[in-house]
């Protein structure tokens, strides 16, 4: 909404006002926004005595409009263009008359000739009326346009107001500039708000004690009041959706745009219910006005405020692609049990991450909102800088296996097992992670929540990746590692969350953990479980230390086993040192072994980019910075600089009845899990060529003899 009387940041539009021919200026007025004369932004009609050049380039004195002696007149508002009127003190100029105390039939029609991008007038004002309607004089409001008028008065003999499409914002808190008298009719998709001290409408009976107003409704339309105060500015606040209790029906269910968004939620919220966001990306389910990282159809669903960032905190959008997907069950498992996982990744790994929690920890009568909020502030402790999801399964304690799932489905427990796989399938296809994490399929201590959760995310795994499964029309996507905590099989011992890094202010990824976990103040602020320590937390949770994990699915190969290791624990309780349980058979490292991030897809991988290029934040793999007549594409295939140099990567040596050329191992910077292969290929007429030798690179020399039996050949080398 706007502050009073302040003039607003026009929105750009074309804008032209012209006269019908023969008709007085203020009788018949028609805005159409095309031609030469047109305003290219809108603009303020001045309220001064003062003559105004009009876009049709002739000069008038601005003055009051009066619609009356039978007229019937149009405004039409387009292209998303704002009419701005003003009034000096007195109160005399711009302001809107129609049918006033002569006695005769007027109309006024505020619409568009551009539905999906409809006008505003403003005419706001704290003294006298802007708007006056009297003797049998009809102001309509169509087309999706707003009038914004600040106080508004009837008179006379059936002053109406009609809004079968559209919307009339009243600001005033006098009772005799309140609709006074005027029989004011919501058409399926109008909508009629009042901003006013003392406004509260409780029932139709209410609304008409408005000085004698009246108010007829179809089913669908909405009226929104929002209560100000002294040092409350007009229009700075929210409205509530109101209901009368008799005599109105509302569709809460009514989606004109058909963008998941119900009207009356978009409108409470100023946005636009008949834009999808193709008009504008603030309107639609993936907007986000108040920039917190919440799309709307996720304000929506969590029942929070669109255009207020209410965290408080500069949230990021969500990456477009991740690198890591963290699924934990209950707001505190995600340090609990997967450990120093958020500040390694997200601070010393800086990679994009995204986290699930699949349940807001409701179990009994615990509100949801707090756990969430609980867990936001975890997460941003950790270094998380993007809002994590909350699907919202219920927490229903530790119950069966199938009682859990059952409740996630309505019921129906089979059902259940569905919707949460859908839903993380959902999530794996949508930010296409390269690697997932989650629960133990044993429940860590035995949890069935937990449980539930890890079988969805392996379930999922699989599904996202199958292309003949529709979920919401996204593609199929196959993420090249899943995580499963305490997996027995490919162990992987989680190390670096011991270490102190410089991302962390010197800190280890453990102690930035448990700083976060603190937040978890209804969970009695719990700490981490790890195998450097023991009973440092629960009994039941001691025994399942946030470093075991075990590579459950891979399409990069399994990670290196190394040589067997011991690690040194503490006991708080006896203050000595003891060697764990000998690990033998375990790889040690962290999850992204045999990985080449390329996270912004242009086949270069990230590493191999910041060794190259640190100061870009994106390489065109097209380029040629050396200008050695190669790409950067073709210099990291060849694994040779793109910064200096090299002369040709590829040579064929052909002498004395033998081909030969030196293979290049692929490893170093940007080449972990990759090999690199070459392919010897012949042709006779360097149209058609066979394979003549292919196979991965040694590091070696290779010499093949040449055939003495067969035509002249030609030879080309291919590398990939």
């Amino acid at each position: 909404m706007l502050p009073l009387v302040t003039p607003h940041p026009w929105r750009a539009g074309l804008v032209g006002l012209f006269l019908s021919t023969g008709v007085i200026l203020g009788q018949h007025v028609n805005l159409n926004f095309s031609g030469n004369a047109a305003w290219t932004t809108s603009e303020t009609i001045p309220a001064s005595p003062t003559t105004f050049t009009f876009p049709d380039g002739v000069t008038r004195t601005p003055a009051d409009f009066y619609f009356n002696n039978g007229a019937s007149s149009t405004w039409h508002l387009d292209n998303g263009a704002v009419i701005l009127s003003t009034q000096t003190s007195s109160g005399t100029f711009n302001r809107f008359f129609v049918g006033v105390n002569d006695g005769k039939s007027a109309q006024l029609t505020l619409t568009t000739q551009t539905p999906n991008t409809p006008g505003k007038l403003v005419a706001r004002y704290n003294a006298t009326s802007a708007v006056r309607i009297g003797s049998q004089g009809t102001l309509i409001i169509d087309g999706g346009v707003t009038l914004q008028s600040g106080y508004i008065f009837g008179e006379g003999a059936s002053p109406a107001i009609n809004i079968p499409h559209g919307r009339l914002d009243v600001f005033s808190g006098s009772a005799n500039h309140r609709l006074k008298g005027i029989t004011v009719t919501l058409g399926q998709r109008g909508v009629l708000w009042i901003e006013d001290s003392n406004a509260t409408i409780t029932s139709i009976a209410t609304f008409n004690s408005f000085t004698g107003a009246t108010l007829l409704s179809e089913p669908g339309s909405c009226m929104f009041i929002n209560s100000i105060s002294a040092t409350t500015p007009m229009g700075s606040a929210v409205g509530t959706l109101v209901i009368p209790t008799e005599g109105w029906v509302i569709d809460l269910t009514l989606d004109s745009d058909g963008d998941g968004l119900p009207d009356y939620w978009e409108l409470m919220y100023g946005l636009d219910p008949y834009d999808d966001g193709s008009i504008n990306v603030r309107n639609g389910p993936d907007g986000d006005p108040d920039n917190d990282g919440l799309t709307n159809s996720e304000e929506f669903f969590l029942g929070s405020n669109p255009v207020v960032n209410e965290s408080g905190k500069p949230w990021q959008p969500r990456p477009k692609k991740a690198a890591l997907l963290v699924v934990s069950t209950h707001p505190d498992d995600e340090g609990i049990f997967f450990g120093g996982t958020f500040a390694y990744y997200t601070q010393v790994r800086k990679v994009p991450t995204i986290s699930v929690s699949m349940t807001s920890g409701d179990a009994g009568t615990r509100p949801p909102a707090t756990r969430e909020e609980e867990f936001r502030n975890a997460v941003w402790a950790y270094g998380l800088r993007t809002q994590p999801l909350f699907p919202r399964f219920k927490d229903i304690g530790s119950v069966s296996l199938e009682t859990t799932w059952a409740t996630w489905g309505g019921g129906n427990a089979v059902e259940g097992r569905k919707k949460a796989t859908r839903y993380v399938a959902g999530v794996i296809r949508k930010y296409r992670p390269e690697v997932i994490a989650t629960h133990s399929v044993e429940g860590e201590y035995g949890h069935t929540n937990h449980i539930a959760t890890a079988l969805a995310v392996i379930d999922a795994y699989s599904l996202a990746a199958d292309s003949t499964v529709d979920i919401d029309g996204l593609p199929a996507w196959r993420a090249k590692k899943l995580y499963v905590h305490e997996w027995q099989q490919n162990k992987l011992f989680h190390d670096y969350w011991e270490t102190p890094f410089e991302e962390l202010d010197g800190k280890t990824a453990r102690e930035v953990t448990n700083i976060g976990l603190d937040f978890h103040a209804s969970q009695g602020k719990p700490d981490m479980s790890t195998i450097y320590l023991s009973g440092e937390v629960t009994g039941t949770w001691d025994a399942h230390p946030s470093e075991y994990w075990g590579l459950h699915s891979t399409t990069v190969g399994y990670d290196t086993i190394v040589p067997d290791f011991s690690i040194n624990t503490y006991n708080a309780s006896s203050g000595a040192f003891a060697y764990s349980t000998n690990f033998s058979g375990w790889a040690c490292g962290d999850f992204f072994q045999n990985l080449n991030l390329d996270l912004d897809e242009n086949g270069l991988p990230d590493d191999w980019e910041a060794l190259y290029y640190p100061n870009l934040a994106y390489v065109d793999p097209s380029s040629d910075t050396d200008g050695d007549g190669f790409t950067a594409l073709d210099e990291y295939i060849h694994g040779t600089s793109p910064v200096a140099q090299n002369g040709n990567p590829v040579v064929l040596d052909l002498r004395n009845g033998v081909v030969g050329f030196q293979t290049i191992k692929a490893e170093g910077i940007g080449y972990e899990g990759k090999r690199r292969s070459y392919r010897l290929e012949s042709s006779v007429d360097l149209k058609n060529w066979d394979i003549a030798w292919q196979g991965y690179a040694d590091g070696n020399w290779k010499s093949l003899l040449l055939p003495t039996d067969a035509p002249r050949q030609f030879y080309r080398l291919a590398v990939t």
